[in-house]
């Protein structure tokens, strides 16, 4: 429950950066380290769907699993 509401805030957190949005397309990234279809996976997979969907194709939300951006640190 912890992790759904930590992922819940995060995805509120990006969500916030496009209310201030101008014309132009953005692209968010959306990083975790659990692996690739799992709930996190799920969570992000629906947040990407929502954006783009409501966004009409000007934001894109790119979604990268297993700590991927992490880089070792």
């Amino acid at each position: 429950m912890k992790r759904t509401g930590a992922l819940v805030c995060s995805l509120l957190l990006a969500v916030s950066a496009f209310s201030a949005a101008t014309a132009e397309a953005k692209t968010v990234k959306v990083s975790f380290t659990v692996a690739k279809d799992s709930i996190w996976d799920r969570g992000a997979q629906k947040f990407k769907q929502l954006v783009e969907e409501r966004s009409g194709g000007r934001h894109n939300v790119e979604i990268y699993a297993n700590g991927v951006l992490v880089g070792g640190n």
